[in-house]
């Protein structure tokens, strides 16, 4: 007789089903809690095993690309790279690597450097330390465009101007300065002041308005903002026998904002004290007499106010004519409420100047 069915044997945990021409077998395994947990937990380990490891391979890279920028740096000065020597800088070195271990910008590693830089240049000064340290810890979690915005107020803050006593080098050398410094879009709205805020780089004041960027250029170059003397007027004879004394008659030139005036070649007042004279090819300070004869002339400076507010309005006009410092002027003049900069962001924003622009002026 012809089978028409097929036996087949099953196990304890399955049911068997024959119909006239076939048989089927289901196995039903049996799984418990314990063993779905065992098998997850073994699943979890081999996953956090790669990604673990692909972490690790990572920040390595990471902080060999922050050290081939900073160890050469340090090198460059003498015997600073004794400096490893001291448990507190260590430490404080190791808080760089991880920022430098976490972070996917490449230009960090050069802040972190230039901050390094900074912090052993004032190890002893211990107000400048915890300020540096701050910073440090903040590298990574501030936006391009925040750091970007805080550089701008540090420079203008620091009252980072031309020296230069011709109005249009001068605005030229500004123009230049800030281009390198916009790395990116400067930040709109308020999100970037809080930002800054709660990284402790600024604090913001809400119940006063944000000073206006032409009153911070009426203060810091004031050399340029001044009416001068009217070379029609007795002021203007008198100003030339007071510096025929001490040969500096050259120190008056063309005012570039009102016609038919001259003004000293000077980009600020506040810099009359360290003003130097060459003569013969060597440099030397001004006597205290030859400082007293430039106030004088200063003094027979035009105070009309009709042509006062003449050159301050041709001066922002042709400020304005420069791309990037009427970005800036726009810009700034729309910075919603009062900010103050902390010794965190003074010294975070001028790694970034520097690292922007290797000609930035020293901090202090």
């Amino acid at each position: 007789m012809t089978k028409r069915s097929q036996e087949i044997n099953s196990g304890n945990y399955s049911n068997n089903f024959q119909g006239d021409n076939a048989s089927v077998t289901y196995i039903i395994n049996q799984f418990d809690e314990n063993k779905a947990k065992q098998i997850s937990e073994y699943s979890a380990k081999q996953v956090m095993r790669e990604y673990f490891s692909n972490a690790d391979e990572l920040a390595q890279k990471r902080m060999a690309a922050f050290e081939n920028k900073f160890i050469p740096k340090l090198a460059e000065i003498e015997n600073a790279l004794e400096v490893f020597n001291d448990p507190a800088f260590k430490i404080v070195y190791r808080r760089a690597q991880i920022q430098a271990a976490t972070t996917s910008r490449e230009s960090d590693y050069n802040i972190l450097s230039e901050l390094l830089v900074h912090r052993y240049k004032k190890q002893d000064n211990k107000n400048s330390c915890i300020g540096i340290n701050g910073a440090i810890d903040i590298v990574e979690q501030i936006s391009d465009e925040s750091l970007t915005a805080l550089s701008i107020l540090v420079a203008i803050d620091m009252g980072v101007y031309p020296t230069s006593p011709n109005i249009t080098n001068g605005l030229g050398i500004m123009n230049d300065l800030f281009q390198h410094i916009l790395t990116s879009d400067l930040p709109n709205g308020k999100d970037w002041l809080d930002q800054l805020d709660i990284l402790r780089a600024i604090r913001i004041d809400s119940s006063r308005h944000f000073k206006k960027l032409n009153e911070f250029y009426l203060q810091n170059m004031d050399g340029y903002l001044c009416v001068g003397i009217d070379k029609n007027s007795d002021n203007y004879q008198h100003a030339i026998d007071i510096l025929k004394q001490f040969e500096f008659e050259s120190m008056l030139v063309e005012n570039e904002l009102i016609e038919n005036h001259v003004r000293l070649q000077l980009d600020t007042m506040k810099n009359i004290d360290n003003l130097c004279k060459v003569k013969n090819g060597l440099q030397s300070p001004l006597s205290e007499e030859e400082k007293e004869s430039i106030h004088k002339v200063i003094d027979l400076y035009d105070k009309d106010e009709n042509k006062i507010k003449l050159v301050k309005n041709n001066f922002y006009q042709k400020l304005d004519t420069y791309p990037v410092l009427k970005t800036i002027h726009e810009w700034w003049d729309k910075i919603p409420y009062g900010v103050s900069i902390t010794s965190i962001g003074r010294v975070l924003g001028h790694a970034n100047a520097q690292r922007c622009y290797t000609k930035f002026p020293p901090l202090d």
